[in-house]
């Protein structure tokens, strides 16, 4: 994803996720100290790496009249904390990954107090907006966590640049509801209530340098889980919902202000080394596409490597979910699928299926058999438009129908319907309609085997990045096509 929309986005998933909190300056404001009943509570150097994911559905909003305009999407994460020890404070390493579909690996430094406070941050997420509030913020005296402790703290954060003024504030209240011992910890359960304040500007297009800002405020309520014997934070929830108003400023026009909100639910939660390699794996095959769909624009990147005995392909959403798929193949034919599908928070999904030429095998290794007027069957798995690569290439491109047949293992049935295989100067289009409420699917293979290009009926596309020289290529050839086939009814919101 790139472009503008890809810059605000990032912008306002920032601020979704309580980026934009806690300055190294902040003040922290907390009660007279209560009467010692057991030791203090504090952060401690940790033997062993801590990992943890994390999901986060976040919705901002402009309410214009009866319409609400905005974005809202789920921004999904998975870490790991190296904890060492410093001079009079403490080192905390942290590694992250994005799940979305860019990627991307981070590494930030955080010199952190013993009781959470962060001092200071070292590498890219050293900004303004960073993670200054990374932890659950201790009571900085001798009180020690026991039910009924109670504390507060306040955090504050401004800055300026070019957009605009910056604001975020919270007053929380703490409190200790109850301590218990669980699988060899000692854990204690924290609520936090408090006042969030939130001042952003940012730009939404920078073709038109279309500015919004929000200005919002509203209650904010998270829970905790630190460990008391190993000093670590073990889990950590937020809700928010702030209203206010934004401001939507175009030059040359008259500024709209409206009324506005952030509404953002987080969950981290400890995980496991196993788990996070496997949410955050690298996705296979070296042909990278990225699929649009045409009623919100939403991104997906994919993946996929094509050779005569293997099919291997995978996508990533922005939501965190991944999925990835093996085929292996015999003369063309299917003999065994593969796929994981992975997100946080969510059980990780593996399933496996053995082919025959008739068919797939059942749990019981009986064959199920495709349907008997089908002259090619292949697997089908929402968003893996590669697995459909080896029937298309089965068929003759003589421009006739034939009958065909999916196996969705998704739904563990038969879709049938008809492909049929155009040449498109020297690549390979291969359309099919299937019975039902299915959309069409269209796959263009390039004649080494590339999937190039692939369509959803009017839902959505999968193409090369735009502006790139094969989706240049891309282009020519459906333009060229649908030339040949004269005018035709376009869809407003397709791409080719």
């Amino acid at each position: 994803m790139s472009g503008p929309r890809a810059a605000v986005v990032r912008a306002a998933s920032a601020c979704a996720l309580g980026a934009c909190l806690l300055p190294a300056e902040a003040s922290a404001l907390q009660e007279p100290p209560a009467s010692p009943a057991g030791p203090s509570a504090a952060y401690e150097v940790q033997p062993d790496t801590l990992w943890y994911e994390s999901r986060n559905p976040f919705r901002l909003y402009w309410v214009r009249g009866a319409d609400s305009l905005g974005w809202g999407g789920e921004n999904s994460g998975a870490e790991a904390h190296l904890w060492v020890a410093g001079s009079d404070t403490l080192r905390l390493e942290l590694t992250r990954f994005a799940l979305d579909a860019l990627r991307e690996v981070t590494e930030d430094t955080f010199v952190v107090s013993r009781f959470g406070r962060v001092l200071e941050i070292h590498g890219p997420g050293a900004r303004p907006d960073g993670r200054w509030d990374l932890l659950l913020p201790l009571p900085g005296d001798a009180r020690p966590l026991v039910p009924g402790a109670t504390w507060r703290d306040s955090l504050v954060r401004t800055w300026s640049d070019e957009r605009g003024d910056h604001l975020y504030s919270v007053v929380r209240s703490l409190e200790v509801w109850e301590v218990a011992d669980s699988a060899g910890e000692r854990l204690a359960r924290v609520r936090s209530e408090g006042e969030a304040a939130m001042r952003a500007a940012f730009v939404v297009d920078s073709a038109t340098r279309l500015v919004t800002t929000l200005d919002v405020r509203g209650p904010i309520e998270e829970t905790f889980q630190f460990d008391l014997a190993s000093g670590r934070l073990v889990e950590r929830t937020w809700a928010m919902h702030l209203r206010g108003t934004g401001v939507l400023e175009v030059p040359g026009e008259a500024v709209d202000t409206l009324p506005a909100g952030l509404v953002s639910e987080q969950t981290l939660t400890r995980s496991s080394p196993e788990r996070v390699r496997s949410l955050a794996r690298p996705l296979p095959g070296r042909d990278t596409t990225y699929a649009v769909r045409f009623g919100d624009a939403s991104v997906v990147a994919h993946t996929a490597g094509i050779a005569p005995k293997l099919v291997e392909g995978a996508w990533a959403d922005p939501n965190g979910e991944v999925s990835s798929v093996t085929l292996t193949l015999d003369d063309g034919a299917p003999v065994r699928l593969s796929r994981l599908l992975t997100a946080p928070l969510r059980p990780i999904v593996e399933v496996e299926v053995r082919a025959s030429a008739a068919g797939p095998y059942d749990d019981a290794g009986a064959i199920i058999e495709a349907p008997a007027a089908a002259e090619a069957w292949a697997f089908w798995a929402d968003g893996h438009e590669e697995l459909l690569v080896p029937m298309a290439l089965s068929l003759s491109a003589d421009s006739l129908a034939r009958p065909v047949a999916l196996w969705d293992i998704e739904a563990g049935r038969w879709l049938e319907g008809e492909g049929l295989v155009l040449d498109l100067e020297g690549h390979t289009l291969c359309v099919i309609t299937l019975e039902g409420e299915f959309p069409v699917l269209s796959v263009l293979v390039a004649p080494d085997g590339e999937l190039l290009y692939a369509e959803r009926g009017s839902q959505g596309e999968r193409a090369p990045l735009a502006g790139s020289a094969k989706r240049n290529l891309v282009e020519g050839l459906i333009r060229r096509f649908t030339d040949r086939q004269g005018p035709a009814q376009r869809d407003p919101g397709r791409r080719s």
